[in-house]
């Protein structure tokens, strides 16, 4: 009977140590497994991330190219744009105002009068004409008119074509706009008066516009387009003028 519990006690024994080195090996397997699993997960997460990155970095290279390319484009477009803007302005003002002075040609001798239309935008049949006028004053202050009138209407019509083909360049864009319509509405008002469609010295409302009201919106714009040009990252950006 000793002999017998012995031998029970030693299968025990056995199986307790056996038991216990299976359950050790089995502990060891599944920490390996979960350690090679939560590896691929991490180079997976490392992978994406790496992806995620080179993405992002693509992104901000294609928005900083972009940008700079055009913020060079409008450097070059809006100071030509205010250029033509301000040429048709003045043009137009000074076309249309009926303070000009007319140069006193019923007064010069013939050398006088020949230097002068030599140096005008006046035709040659023109000129000619001029020379055997009997009223000078009267003829030159009519043959002058259509050269300044087409010369206006250019400077009107390069700033409009201009603000039309690089608008897009151009933030004000809808402010320029608004000062060319107010020179054109001059330039027609002007034209109807001086063609007798119109009493003189009626209806000059948008040529007064033009001068005052579009000189205030010229300086104004002025300020605006100066603090958009010259403003760096590296300073804020003021608040443009609110002019009503």
């Amino acid at each position: 009977m000793d002999e017998l519990f012995q031998f029970l006690g030693g299968l025990v024994v056995y199986g307790t140590v056996a038991g216990g080195v299976a359950l050790g090996l089995f502990k060891a397997a599944g920490e390996r497994m979960i350690n090679h699993r939560f590896e691929r997960a991490l180079e997976s997460f490392r992978d994406e991330h790496a992806r995620e990155m080179e993405h992002l970095r693509y992104q901000i290279s294609g928005l900083l190219d972009r940008t700079t390319k055009l913020n060079d484009k409008e450097f070059e477009v809006i100071p030509e744009a205010w250029s033509k803007l301000v040429d048709a302005y003045y043009t137009t003002v000074a076309h249309c105002s009926s303070a000009k002075q007319i140069p006193g040609v019923d007064r010069m001798n013939l050398a006088q009068l020949d230097e002068f239309i030599q140096g005008s935008p006046l035709t040659e049949t023109q000129k000619a004409d001029l020379r055997v006028s009997t009223d000078k004053l009267r003829d030159y202050s009519k043959m002058i008119y259509w050269h300044e009138k087409a010369h206006a209407e250019n400077s009107a019509r390069a700033l409009s074509n201009y603000i039309e083909k690089f608008g897009l360049f151009i933030r004000a864009k809808a402010k320029f706009e608004a000062i060319a319509d107010m020179v054109w509405a001059a330039l027609l008002e002007n034209q109807l008066e001086r063609e007798d469609q119109i009493p003189p010295e009626k209806g000059k409302s948008d040529r007064r516009r033009l001068e005052y009201e579009g000189k205030e919106a010229l300086k104004a714009l002025e300020v605006e387009l100066h603090n958009g040009l010259w403003t760096t990252d590296l300073t804020p950006r003021p608040t443009p003028p609110n002019h009503k």
